[in-house]
């Protein structure tokens, strides 16, 4: 399966990579990749779960504490958020190229339901004009 991994070798630590080894590492050009990661890091810092909720910069962040409040949860791990990337990387990526730079034709994480969890099966891809102007529950 093709999922924008590519697989290389370290001969030591100085050595330029060439292409065989165990240790996984992205294709660079991978536009849907270098969107993906902030955004689940971004999850990981709004959510009750997330892996950086309980740092003090996190907690100190108004709007962070406003959202962290609502007491939404992060229900699915890191490959499965890759993995939905990756099945949604032509949607994202036409987004990404359409937007020109314009933030709110920029794609974005929405819950299909507000009052849910982000779990795989309540995410979709939307832009966020659409994100911050969809009606609050």
């Amino acid at each position: 399966m093709d999922n924008g991994y590519f697989i290389v070798e370290f001969k030591h630590r100085h050595a330029k990579p060439e292409r065989t080894f165990t240790q996984r590492a992205l294709l660079i050009h991978d536009t849907w990749h270098k969107w993906a990661m902030p955004i689940w890091n971004g999850l990981n810092c709004r959510t009750t779960n997330g892996k950086y909720a309980d740092k003090p910069y996190i907690r100190n962040n108004k709007c962070f504490r406003i959202y962290l409040r609502k007491g939404v949860e992060l229900r699915m791990t890191k490959p499965e958020f890759m993995q939905f990337c990756y099945d949604n990387k032509n949607t994202i990526e036409s987004m990404i190229a359409s937007a020109k730079g314009e933030r709110r034709l920029r794609p974005s994480i929405d819950r299909i339901d507000s009052s849910g969890h982000y779990s795989i099966d309540n995410i979709r891809i939307v832009t966020v004009h659409d994100n911050v102007s969809k009606p609050r529950k």
